[in-house]
């Protein structure tokens, strides 16, 4: 192509305060044009106050809604499109098996995160339950953005409870001997993963929140796990310098060497 076309075919999409319009709009003039340009402007499109230091977080498959783990022990769900607190609930309550609030807490919760100013709770509001901070690694959504599993640093269990009420939806998974690291979602959200510090990766039932295969292999604390899109395979990177690329049904594996400590893994396609 000619550089004249070059510039040509891009003319259309060219912001009328740029350089290059004034440069070659007049050379082009007959050009089709859009009656409403593109105009230079930020990519973000929303900023949420969340409350607190976010520790993990995750979007539901159906992208409506996003869920945060924050350091003051607090589960959080909100609404991505208007950035309202739909449900909170505490961590410890969650792993503790039940999820309640004291009567009216929930109203001035939602009130403070919503409002232009957020207030916390007193001690006497809050059912006399101090703060206390948990230290989540991972949140997920799974089984079509119906449930949300998290693990934590210090806890060898996976905990699991519904995304609409925040309920648990029953005792944490044991399954792992250290802290869990790192949870992944498969794409179609009908199984997950967890690693941990004991080396292991675990393949997990969404549904049936059973263990389906267990990967060993790894030298060093799992750091990161990433499913491939179609689900059939996982990548998994170590504190041993490794990414072990699994197949999820047969659980062979190939190991490539990075001899880096690897913290975070993502797939490209």
């Amino acid at each position: 192509f000619s550089t004249p076309h070059l510039y040509l075919s891009s003319m259309s999409w060219i912001p009328k305060d740029s350089r290059l319009w004034s440069c070659w709009h007049k050379e082009f003039s007959a050009a089709w044009a859009l009656d409403e340009p593109l105009k230079h402007r930020s990519a973000l499109l929303r900023k949420i106050r969340c409350l607190e230091v976010i520790q993990s977080f995750a979007i539901s498959s159906d992208g409506l809604f996003f869920a945060t783990a924050t350091l003051d022990g607090k589960l959080r769900v909100w609404d991505i499109q208007s950035g309202h607190l739909e449900k909170e609930a505490r961590l410890s309550n969650i792993r503790e098996g039940e999820t309640r609030f004291p009567s009216g807490a929930i109203d001035d919760i939602l009130e403070a995160a919503n409002g232009d100013q957020a207030k916390s709770l007193s001690a006497s509001d809050n059912d006399n339950v101090s703060e206390e901070q948990v230290f989540v690694s991972s949140l997920a959504y799974v089984w079509e953005g119906r449930r949300l599993v998290f693990g934590m640093w210090e806890s060898s269990s996976i905990y699991v409870c519904e995304s609409a009420s925040l309920r648990p939806t029953n005792s944490p998974l044991e399954a792992h001997t250290g802290g869990v690291t790192c949870i992944a979602p498969s794409q179609q959200g009908d199984i997950f993963a967890s690693g941990s510090d004991d080396k292991t990766i675990r393949i997990w039932d969404a549904f049936l929140l059973t263990t389906l295969r267990i990967l060993e292999g790894h030298a060093g604390s799992i750091s990161s796990i990433v499913f491939s899109f179609d689900g059939d395979r996982l990548a998994s990177g170590s504190r041993d310098g490794v990414v072990g690329i699994w197949s999820v049904h047969s659980a062979k594996y190939v190991f490539i060497r990075i001899c880096q400590i690897i913290l975070q893994l993502t797939v490209l396609n």
